[in-house]
């Protein structure tokens, strides 16, 4: 049986202890740092700078959506895996940003940044909004 605690307060060892009340089997307690998952305020900026991208640059002579931008950067910066796709033909499967720690994320904002700059992107997103970002 395999319980994940995730707590930042002392209390966590009881709950640990707790668990295994009854095991009669000795416990191994694996304790590790956890990395903070990128914040909100990183999330609204990634979708800002993805917005201004897709109303000012084609892609091989197409518009993209926000969303295919967010793969394809996404992809650049973390690779993806091809994978045969149900129907046929194949599928591309890439990175969730959800999952990403705040320092992937921001390393991930700053390649949509500097790609939005070598296509000339005016980027409309509010001081303000970077600044919480960070």
């Amino acid at each position: 049986m395999k319980h994940d605690i995730l707590s930042t307060d002392i209390a966590a060892w009881g709950r640990i202890q707790a668990l295994y009340a009854h095991e009669t089997v000795p416990l191994i307690v694996d304790i590790k740092q956890a990395k903070k998952t990128r914040s909100a305020a990183q999330n609204r900026l990634m979708w800002a700078l993805l917005t201004d991208i897709s109303r000012q640059v084609k892609w091989d002579n197409e518009k993209l959506t926000p969303e295919e931008w967010k793969d394809l950067i996404t992809a650049a910066n973390h690779g993806n895996r091809i994978v045969r796709g149900i129907s046929g033909g194949i599928v591309a499967i890439g990175a969730h940003t959800r999952k990403m720690t705040v320092a992937q994320m921001a390393d991930l904002l700053d390649s949509i940044t500097a790609f939005g700059n070598e296509q000339d992107v005016k980027f409309t997103a509010p001081e303000w909004m970077k600044e919480e970002a960070r």
